[in-house]
Order: structure tokens, then sequence, then C-alpha cells
């Protein structure tokens, strides 16, 4: 399944997978759950909710693995307006929470066109 803007959840259809760069683009940081890796070395990302999807506006960062213990949740947000996602593969992002009434879209809105290619 996949979450559309708005909010809409809804299977994943192949026209989707070929539209993925009106949200995408290389480069992007996402957040996502691993549901199944296949024998080819490709994987299948999950995304239950608006809690995951792109992220932006905040710091990525990484540690060593054996840092991280595992917890219940890896998505932690503070009273005084900060949110870490933590990594079991020691990747951390930091961000301000966002405000209250603000759409919350999973990142999922349409990217801007770049004057520039990508390298």
């Amino acid at each position: 399944s996949i979450n559309l803007p708005g909010g809409t959840l809804r299977r994943r259809t192949a026209e989707d997978a070929l539209l993925m760069r009106n949200f995408f683009v290389e480069n992007d940081l996402i957040s996502a759950e691993v549901q199944q890796f296949y024998h080819d070395g490709s994987m299948a990302l999950h995304t239950r909710n608006l809690k995951y999807g792109k992220l932006k506006n905040g710091q990525f960062m990484t540690v060593p693995s054996a840092l991280i213990k595992r917890g219940k949740s890896h998505f932690l947000s503070f009273a005084f307006g900060v949110d870490v996602i933590v990594g079991n593969n020691g990747y951390i992002f930091i961000s301000t929470t966002p405000k209250q009434g603000s759409e919350l879209d999973g990142g999922m809105k349409e990217t801007e066109e770049r004057t520039e290619p990508l390298s």
C-alpha cells in the first residue's frame, strides 16, 4: 500500500511505480519499514502510516550501530519541539516537531522541477 497526498492510503499499482519520480528523486532521505528481502538483493519497503515518508527539515547523522538499543519505538518526540528517529543501523534523523494544524503528508508532495541535472 502507498500513502498519497492528503493521507489517502491505497494499494500500489504499476502506474504508481512509474509516477514515484513525481514524489521522490535520487538522494532523498526516507523513513520506512523493510517488509521483505528478495533473492536478487532488492527489498520491499512499507510505509504503514504518515509518520513514515520523506524526511526533510532536519539533520541526518550516523553512530555505530552497537550504541543503539532496541526499543518498542524508535520515533521519539520531545516536549521542547524536537523529533528524533533512531534506526537500528545507527542512522539518526533529528528535526523540529511539525506545527499543530500543519498538513502531515508523509513527504508525499510532488517535487519541484530541477533546472540542473542530478550528478
